[in-house]
């Protein structure tokens, strides 16, 4: 078997057609033909990067008669490849790809408009670590992020939630929504805040407790919602006039 053969063959068992290599290596699809005509050769960096996506060696690339004659008498009968995929759209916004997908076994980091990877970066990110303006992973960094650690400007989604508006498990930030809820405004399970709290147990300002309330303005079990506004009203700055309506559509 010569080396186009062998391109071709590792191509086809990878499930590829020339154009999605072409897209992967960043080369034309007549590149790839020509490679498997045997009418030109890859260069170094596209041999780096075939055997990487072969998971094979490069000599195993150029020699493919080795493969043949090697003696498989005492190998197991199935071998486990780690996988290995990466897509980058040729497609470009102020330099960065609208579509970069890097996913393996190891430290792989994509880069993308939309971008999907290991560890992930982009405007809409997904990843084990991801950083993006709308961000989604096991530890997730952005503007409106979700995830099981989660820490975002805007909107926190996730087991442990830190943000401006924050929603989990536990939660921190300004308005807060949790089993452990701490912040300005905080509404759950034990709810500790600077002005309103709302929870079974209650800590605040203004406290609502279904079981304990804590506070100079402390409340358990039903309450006067017209009163609780009143006082929300008086001792709440008008800074928080967004977060005061949010609390009190919540009494």
């Amino acid at each position: 078997m010569n080396i186009g053969e062998n391109l071709k063959k590792l191509r086809k068992e990878k499930g590829l057609s020339q154009e999605q290599l072409a897209d992967i290596l960043n080369v034309s699809r007549q590149s790839v033909s020509k490679w498997e005509s045997d009418l030109a050769y890859p260069e170094t960096e596209k041999l780096i990067k075939l055997a990487n996506l072969y998971d094979i060696s490069i000599d195993s690339l150029l020699r493919p008669e080795q493969n043949e004659n090697t003696n498989h008498e005492n190998e197991p009968t199935y071998v486990y490849k780690a996988f290995r995929y990466e897509y980058k759209s040729k497609k470009t916004l102020f330099g960065i790809p609208l579509v970069h997908i890097n996913l393996g076994r190891g430290l792989y980091v994509s880069k993308g408009i939309i971008s999907i990877g290991n560890i992930s970066f982009g405007v809409l990110s997904l990843g084990l670590l991801s950083m993006g303006i709308f961000s989604l992973g096991t530890l997730s960094i952005g503007l409106i992020g979700l995830g099981v650690f989660v820490l975002a400007l805007l909107l926190a989604v996730g087991s442990i939630a830190v943000g401006a508006v924050a929603i989990g498990a536990i939660a921190v930030g300004f308005f807060t929504i949790g089993a452990l809820s701490i912040g300005y405004f905080s509404v759950g399970a034990l709810s500790i805040a600077k002005y309103v709290a709302i929870g079974d147990t209650a800590r605040g300002l203004i406290a609502i407790g279904q079981s304990d309330a804590s506070g100079t303005y402390a409340f358990t079990g039903s309450v006067n919602k017209e009163e609780i506004s009143q006082l929300i009203d008086t001792h709440v700055p008008s800074t928080w006039e967004v977060f005061k309506s949010w609390i009190k559509s919540l009494l």
